[in-house]
């Protein structure tokens, strides 16, 4: 959570890249530990595709969140994915990675 020092610059959109993660988490019943998680991310909205994951404990859940920040605050990441979206896609293939 941020504080209120930080809530007044939250509603100004970004110009650059957004990212989004959503985890759903539910408990199965019967299950010993049953607890699940369904990870959906993108990098980047503005380009199309996401990735998604599943995960089964805590520690799975925070490990693959912990993934996605790094991944997402690597400013060399940028750079990557800024010359993918120049490219031309191949006929056939899928951008959902």
């Amino acid at each position: 959570m941020t504080g209120p020092a930080h809530h007044a610059g939250m509603h100004d959109l970004p110009s650059g890249r957004i990212g989004v993660l959503i985890v759903r988490l539910w408990i199965e019943p019967n299950h010993e530990t049953g607890l699940r998680a369904r990870i959906t991310q993108t990098m980047d909205t503005r380009v199309t595709g996401q990735s998604v994951a599943v995960a089964a404990s805590v520690d799975d859940v925070c490990a693959a969140v912990k993934q996605w920040v790094d991944a997402f605050a690597d400013p060399r990441a940028d750079r990557h994915r800024a010359s993918r979206r120049n490219m031309t896609p191949t006929r056939g293939r899928s951008s959902a990675g």
